[in-house]
């Protein structure tokens, strides 16, 4: 029989940048970054039953570094699409720039779900 996690402390996520393409035209001087990145609740149904995953969520981020619209997830599992969104929209980012001003772009992330 398996052993599942337990507790939600041994509830882990990260989250690693993915950066989409870009037109060959569009010269970008800084992409995206992060600023504060708000952790994913570990959904607790998803740990009682030993649910494990990955959410590739890409996002829009506006001039002044706000997420103004999550417009494009790929999970392995949907139980984790909730927690990804609610992490990237209460995180900080700084906007792209673009020919020295800050511009509206997409910006991507890869979030994994697991637990010790």
């Amino acid at each position: 029989m398996p052993v599942f996690a337990q507790s939600p402390e041994q509830a882990k996520s990260t989250s690693e940048e993915f950066a989409p393409e870009l037109e060959e035209s569009e010269h970008v001087d800084e992409r995206v970054k992060v600023r504060s990145l708000a952790a994913p609740v570990y959904p607790q149904s998803a740990l009682e039953k030993g649910i494990t995953g990955r959410v590739v969520v890409c996002f829009d981020v506006d001039d002044l570094g706000i997420v103004y619209d999550v417009n494009d997830l790929e999970s392995s599992n949907d139980i984790f699409d909730k927690p990804t969104v609610e992490a990237i929209r209460a995180s900080l980012f700084s906007p792209a720039v673009v020919k020295g001003e800050s511009v509206d772009s997409t910006a991507c992330r890869i979030f994994k779900y697991w637990y010790d």
